[in-house]
């Protein structure tokens, strides 16, 4: 087997076990019951490569028929959260948990009805603001 083999063989093993360690527990089963009991949109934010996953995301809900759409928290500030309506839950995705701009768009969302608020995230001591449910996914 030629070297780049190998190493793509390494890289696709590395990969399969870190998807077999994440660990779903209750929070896992409440996120997926805030998604079926949505009246209104999915709306997903998150910055760098965590607002990628979440473009990702709101894409493959909207293909499956499940409305939902992709806020940039960095424009959320700027007139771009007026978009959350009555009835719809907030995903948001941070690698850190306290990305200061998708904690803000948490504490906004706030204001504007009473809506379900899931924080996706890796350490499960941050809280990405004050979420319903703190989905820690990742193993860190």
């Amino acid at each position: 087997m030629s070297d780049i083999r190998e190493y793509a063989r390494q890289i696709i093993e590395a990969e399969a076990a870190a998807i077999s360690a994440i660990q779903l527990d209750s929070t896992f089963d409440q996120a997926v019951e805030i998604v079926e009991a949505c009246k209104g949109k999915v709306i997903v934010t998150g910055m760098g490569k965590a607002g990628i996953v979440g473009q990702r995301f709101s894409t493959v809900l909207c293909s499956t028929g499940t409305p939902a759409v992709f806020v940039h928290p960095g424009e959320a500030a700027h007139g771009d959260l007026g978009i959350v309506g009555q009835g719809d839950c907030l995903f948001a995705l941070s690698t850190s948990g306290k990305t200061r701009e998708v904690v803000e768009i948490v504490e906004l969302s706030r204001h504007l009805g009473p809506h379900k608020v899931v924080a996706i995230h890796p350490i499960p001591s941050q809280t990405c603001g004050t979420p319903v449910i703190s989905l820690s996914i990742w193993d860190s």
